[in-house]
């Protein structure tokens, strides 16, 4: 996942460095500003070293998105330059306050934004901005392959599951993507989606799918008891109930599998 991040932020300075020096979109930047700008976009896209990479990018953001320094290293050293159509992005606007500044960038996507802080004498990249956080999000969803698995690969809990992550607050968007260590990222993107399960019908009947599937692969089950258990199981154990509580320990859930196993023995 944070290779994604990394390569979404070379990709954004690949499109930033296409529109740099557009007549008239920055008037009262200073030029010297403006330089040292292009060449933090320059060490991503074209680094003479990859240690250039992580140099171009804050302390502050190096600790939000990578474990350690290192794993910044070693991300950016992985990772060729994206190759951008030129013309695909112009920058519209670029504003400086004091030791902060930011630029807004137009594409065919519509609006990106990216931040700058003045940090031990340079511009460097801050903040991703709201839209760049969205898209490293749904390409962290996508390398985690969560929608390829059932029940969650459904096409109806597809949909609803990638409307709930579109619609989350830049702030909660940050958070599932960025907070605590990488192993956390798939648990809460599980919490955001799992609710699809519920209110998709198509989501009940695969979490009950996957359930019963799990049922007839136990080695230690005939076939026969197999069948009984899920028959009995089906009588007192809802759809609904069994996707509310598919990514969780259920105490309700394995009494009733205890009980239909012991029934059918």
């Amino acid at each position: 996942m944070r290779t994604v991040v990394i390569a979404a932020i070379i990709v954004m300075a690949t499109l930033v460095l296409i529109g740099c020096g557009e007549a008239g979109v920055d008037r009262g930047v200073a030029e010297a500003d403006k330089a040292q700008m292009t060449a933090a976009l320059e060490a991503l896209v074209t680094p003479r070293d990859p240690k250039d990479r992580c140099r171009a990018l804050t302390r502050g953001l190096i600790r939000l998105v990578f474990d350690a320094p290192g794993d910044c290293l070693r991300r950016a050293a992985s990772l060729a330059p994206a190759r951008i159509s030129k013309g695909a992005l112009k920058v519209t606007d670029v504003k400086i306050t004091g030791d902060r500044a930011s630029a807004e960038l137009q594409s065919t996507d519509g609006k990106l934004t990216l931040v700058f802080e003045r940090e031990r004498g340079r511009w460097r990249i801050d903040d991703l901005g709201p839209e760049l956080t969205h898209f490293i999000a749904a390409q962290s969803i996508t390398e985690l392959g969560l929608f390829r698995q059932p029940p969650f690969s459904t096409p109806a809990v597809v949909r609803c599951g990638q409307r709930r992550v579109t619609e989350l607050s830049p702030r909660r968007t940050r958070q599932m993507v960025f907070t605590g260590r990488e192993r956390g990222f798939a648990n809460r993107v599980i919490a955001i989606v799992s609710p699809c399960l519920v209110s998709e019908r198509e989501g009940r009947a695969a979490a009950r799918k996957v359930f019963e599937n799990s049922i007839r692969g136990n080695r230690d089950l005939d076939a026969a008891r197999s069948n009984c258990i899920i028959r009995r199981l089906r009588q007192t154990l809802s759809s609904r109930f069994l996707a509310e509580n598919f990514t969780k320990e259920s105490k309700r859930v394995t009494d009733l599998v205890t009980r239909a196993a012991s029934e059918c023995s």
